[in-house]
């Protein structure tokens, strides 16, 4: 009995749980209808102050009258102050601290009209007790009234003030005061009862209000899911070319009314909107007289039209309706809009020519363009610049990558400032950039301009709260003195910035001859490398590719490198092209394709191995042979050949012909480094790819770039359509992890997986295996489901 009548009053007194995810905003609507009656209930105390003096001057007690109604009335006016911090912004949400606030403040001011009737009550005047008993009647129903939508600060003052009278009449000499005082406590008990009632009734409306809200929220997202989904609109032509039904869709596509759209032929009204220049309407017209005419069936033709939303694309398929006779009757079709699908296009093809950070032009651009005026200005000076950021490390090392970035696009504003309009500008790597100056031939010319230029980039500017100098090294070749054609330009070019930087930089360097240091190395590692195989300085490293959708590691890619004996650890950024142009690079690149093939071989057989593949190798007899020879040690399903997008632009016929044998004898061909300044969709058409590589650059830069986010989401998207794997390289962080997770990629590689092994490692690193720390366990290397008591740890290689 006693327990069901204490939950009872559990039930009551709890409006909701308060663990509701709603109860922040239950609260802070509740707070809001309090605050609504606020100023009427502190006007009512001022004035009610205002009157209790005046009525009790005459009966002495005055400091206190006074004091006393000054302590209402700023307690009044902080009620106020929160009334107007209310209107200025809306009460979304509520904490119980808020609560917790206002029956505090609601105990104050209570305690304050108490102490008035304590004071006053005892007072042996009939009428003025009659007075002061009226006022605390008055007050602990209006109060408890103005503050029902909050039921605890009502419980709050009505306590405290049904209290203070209570003590008041046991203070006073009269005759009745137990009778009194029991009525009194019985008024404060129903008082509070219907504030909870209130509350209650109050609450169970906002619940109510809060769920159809949130079914019509539903609904509304289900309804706009269907709108953006429902792309397709089904068209039937007559014999006349009218429209025969047009829909709501069509209507909207066309901005037309349904009258308009059935009294024209549809010829009149897309003529006018076919096209977005003169050029592309006529060719447009030209193409869909020739489809139609024609009475065969036809798909995806491509259109655009211009109309009050702008330029839509569509694609659109029909075939001819004929009658019982054989009689052309209309056309039956539908039209698919795939404006966003051409605006990824023209973003994707935006992309091929620019950099994603700072704007300008990318490397294939700046050499094209290089190309075309060297082959256009045949005897003519041209001069090229090319710049290094000095001391950019240290800003990214020390002020983080987002800092770099800002670094780097401040630059490239200021550069963007100093351009003609004959001027070419473009961003070649990390922190180097071009320039082409086709309108100057005098060193002289050139100078005075690099100076000024060198004086607007030099101003140091504010990155991450820190003022950075902006220093710039810049070397600077004339085509045709110093070189023929881009490559010896821009060598020569490069030289001269070697050397600038070599007498401490933020300073520009003509090239000469006798920049012959870079030379004499290149020489030095050219002769080292003949015998890097046979001395065994060259070796591989394997870096692991984790699948997300199972946790398991699919594959490694194999590694180039090579330690001199003397030299050290040579980057393959350094000899790799050299190799390339001294003719060694077949050699070596047979090297590796033996070596990969021979370690994979002692791998479970559903380890794959990646292998990248040099532009001078592809093309050749050599590697298609040691291909064929190295599939006797390693299945073609277990081997994919990565070549880059740089390697495509330089891309033969021969090489062309053999991805495609490659692909047909079952080797996986990936795209590697798509995105980074030589994309080409016309490749994607040109080349079936199996996998594309997702640059380390835009995996790095997705937690702070939006721009990064869009790349990636779009290249997915576009592996998706092409039906291509996708690879995520330069995973290092676990919010990057995660961050590919959600967006479906298939497979990353990088530090947070593992650094490269050496080919010893692999075999223990496969058994070792047990996924990523934060990461839920899914399976191990082989697809065997791990036990969840296995600890997700990151492998440790060096």
């Amino acid at each position: 009995m006693l327990t069901r009548a204490r939950d009872a009053i559990r039930r009551f007194f709890r409006l909701y749980a308060s663990d509701d995810v709603l109860a922040a905003r239950y609260r802070g609507r509740q707070i809001e209808a309090m605050l609504r009656f606020t100023p009427v209930a502190m006007t009512i105390n001022v004035t009610n102050a205002i009157v209790v003096v005046l009525t009790a001057w005459s009966y002495g007690v005055r400091l206190f009258l006074v004091c006393w109604a000054l302590a209402v009335t700023i307690a009044a006016c902080l009620g106020l102050r929160g009334w107007l911090r209310a209107r200025c912004r809306s009460i979304e949400t509520a904490s119980p601290r808020t609560f917790r606030h206002a029956s505090m403040q609601a105990g104050v001011l209570a305690a304050l009209w108490a102490s008035m009737a304590i004071v006053l009550f005892p007072s042996p005047d009939d009428s003025l007790r009659l007075f002061v008993g009226l006022v605390a009647t008055g007050m602990i129903c209006g109060g408890g009234f103005a503050l029902s939508t909050v039921p605890g600060a009502a419980t709050s003052y009505v306590a405290v003030l049904g209290t203070g009278s209570a003590i008041a009449v046991a203070l006073s000499d009269m005759n009745h005061a137990p009778g009194i005082g029991i009525m009194l406590a019985a008024y404060s008990l129903i008082v509070i009862f219907s504030a909870w009632t209130t509350a209650r009734n109050f609450v169970a409306r906002l619940v109510a209000e809060m769920k159809a809200d949130q079914q019509s929220e539903v609904i509304a997202l289900l309804l706009r899911d269907f709108e953006n989904h429902a792309s397709d609109v089904l068209w039937e032509l007559d014999r006349h070319g009218r429209f025969i039904h047009a829909s709501k869709r069509l209507e909207a596509c066309l901005h037309l009314t349904s009258a308009e759209a059935l009294s024209k032929r549809a010829a009149q009204l897309l003529r006018h909107r076919l096209g977005r220049s003169r050029e592309e309407r006529a060719a447009a017209w030209d193409r869909l007289r020739h489809v139609f005419f024609g009475r065969k069936p036809f798909r995806d033709e491509i259109i655009h039209l211009v109309g009050k939303g702008g330029v839509q694309s569509w694609s659109l398929s029909a075939g001819p309706l004929y009658d019982s006779r054989g009689k052309l009757e209309g056309w039956r079709g539908v039209a698919t809009e795939i404006t966003a699908r051409q605006m990824a296009v023209e973003r994707m093809e935006w992309l091929a020519h620019h950099d994603t950070l700072t704007g300008l032009f990318n490397r294939a651009y700046v050499r094209s363009a290089l190309r075309e005026r060297l082959t256009c200005a045949t005897g003519k000076r041209l001069a090229v610049v090319c710049f290094d950021l000095d001391g950019f490390k240290k800003v990214n090392d020390t002020l983080g990558h987002a800092a770099g970035d800002s670094f780097l696009q401040e630059f490239s504003r200021r550069l963007k400032a100093c351009l003609t309009s004959e001027d070419v500008a473009s961003r070649t790597g990390g922190d180097e950039f071009a320039l082409l100056l086709p309108d100057l031939c005098r060193e002289e010319d050139i100078a005075a301009r690099l100076e000024a230029l060198n004086a607007l980039l030099a101003a140091p500017c504010r990155i991450a709260g820190q003022m950075v100098p902006m220093r710039t090294s810049m070397g600077i070749a004339i085509a045709p003195k110093d070189g023929h054609d881009v490559d010896s330009l821009l060598g020569s070019a490069d030289l001269a910035l070697y050397a600038a930087k070599r007498d401490g930089g933020a300073c520009w360097r003509f090239f000469d001859l006798s920049m012959s240091e870079q030379a004499r190395r290149r020489t030095v590692l050219e002769m080292a490398l003949r015998d890097a195989i046979t001395d065994r300085q060259l070796h591989l490293a394997f870096q692991p590719q984790l699948t997300l959708s199972t946790g398991s590691i699919c594959g490694f890619e194999a590694l180039l490198r090579w330690r001199h004996p003397e030299l050290g650890d040579i980057s393959p950024a350094e000899f790799i092209p050299i190799a390339e142009a001294s003719g060694q690079m077949e050699g070596i690149g047979n090297w590796v394709l033996d070596e990969a093939s021979r370690q994979a071989a002692t791998w479970p057989d559903s380890i794959s191995v990646s292998i990248n593949v040099s532009a001078v190798q592809l093309g050749t007899d050599s590697f298609l042979h040691h291909v064929r020879q190295s599939s006797a040690v390693l299945a073609p399903q277990r081997v994919e050949f990565e070549i880059t997008e740089s390697l495509l632009l330089e891309c033969t016929e021969s090489a062309a012909t053999q991805l495609r044998d490659l692909r047909a004898m079952g080797y996986r061909i990936a795209l590697d480094d798509f995105g980074t300044g030589y994309s080409a969709l016309t490749y994607l058409r040109t080349f079936s790819f199996d996998t594309l590589k997702i640059d380390q650059s835009f995996v790095r830069d997705m937690g702070t770039s939006d721009k990064a986010c869009a790349i990636v989401d779009t290249l997915l998207a576009m592996s998706v359509a092409l039906d291509m794997q996708t690879v995520a390289e330069g995973v290092e962080t676990l919010s990057d992890f995660q961050t590919l997770s959600r967006k479906k990629c298939g497979i990353v590689q990088g530090y947070l997986v593992s650094r490269p092994l050496p080919p010893t490692d692999v075999a223990g690193f496969l058994a070792t295996w047990r996924g990523i720390e934060g990461v839920p366990a899914v399976a191990d290397a082989h697809g065997r489901a791990r036990p969840k008591s296995a600890p997700n740890r990151i492998p440790i290689a060096l």
